[in-house]
């Protein structure tokens, strides 16, 4: 979730609306205390719902970057190794 401030908020409307009706939440401050969040209340999804019943509470983090593709694009470990083994690796490889 987005924290803007009301300034920020007032500068540029349209561009914070927009994000609103693709889907994100905004947070929205004043002088750093929360007073407002901004949803899109219609075309969400229930897992759209789902995702921010369980962001309310407390269980689960949205992301605040993109994952790293060198995750996905690295080769699976060896057969037969053993997990403790691929992470002292990983660790050695400074990872």
């Amino acid at each position: 979730m987005e924290r803007i401030t009301v300034t920020q908020l007032r500068s540029e409307p349209d561009g914070y609306l927009e994000k609103v009706h693709s889907g994100e939440s905004l947070l929205i401050l004043d002088r750093g205390r929360p007073i407002a969040r901004l949803n899109c209340m219609d075309g969400q999804s229930r897992f759209d719902n789902r995702l921010t019943r369980l962001e309310s509470e407390g269980l689960v983090r949205r992301a605040v970057r993109p994952f790293p593709r060198e995750l996905i694009e690295k080769p699976p470990p060896e057969p037969g190794k053993s997990v403790l083994e691929g992470l002292i690796q990983e660790r050695r490889e400074g990872r």
